[in-house]
């Protein structure tokens, strides 16, 4: 089960990572370009993609987005 606070810690990566990036154009070391798709396989690296029919993928899914909206909220 994904938990909002690994989904905010990653998007926090992800900030960092782009404002590095813009400042010093290139990827940051260690959290990439500034998606949050690098710094999401930095953390738990890449994996198959569940058929949509997973109940726990689309649970997990549905905590990013909802985590994310909620961080947008917040930056604003």
């Amino acid at each position: 089960m994904v938990q909002p606070a690994a989904v905010r810690a990653m998007l926090e990566k992800a900030h960092a990572a782009d404002r590095f990036r813009k400042n010093c154009g290139r990827a940051h070391p260690l959290w990439g370009n500034g998606s949050l798709m690098a710094a999401a396989l930095t953390e738990c690296g890449r994996a198959g993609e569940p058929r949509l029919s997973d109940s726990g993928y689309l649970e997990a899914m549905c905590t990013v987005i909802e985590t994310i909206l909620d961080w947008r909220q917040r930056a604003r």
